[in-house]
């Protein structure tokens, strides 16, 4: 999914972090599909510059997250499962 520039812009720049310190592909997937999460979730909102998160966003987040089923395992997303 692409998101818009100052979101996929950091996406990006995280995910080379990773790269260059040979995380492996699987971290790099997993973290991936977890920002690509996050960002849907700001996007819905109308977020679409990471200075626009706020301490709200993320508890807003988390509990976006308690309420959905996680595609592996059927059971709520925590914290510990993204």
């Amino acid at each position: 999914m692409k998101f818009c520039d100052s979101l996929e812009a950091h996406r990006s720049t995280f995910l080379e972090s990773l790269r260059v310190r040979n995380f492996a592909s699987a971290t790099l997937a997993g973290r991936g599909q977890s920002l690509d999460v996050f960002f849907r979730f700001l996007s819905s909102r109308g977020l679409d510059d990471v200075r626009e998160v706020s301490a709200e966003t993320i508890r807003d987040y988390q509990l976006f997250l308690s309420q959905q089923p996680a595609s592996r395992t059927g059971k709520p997303w925590t914290t510990r499962t993204s």
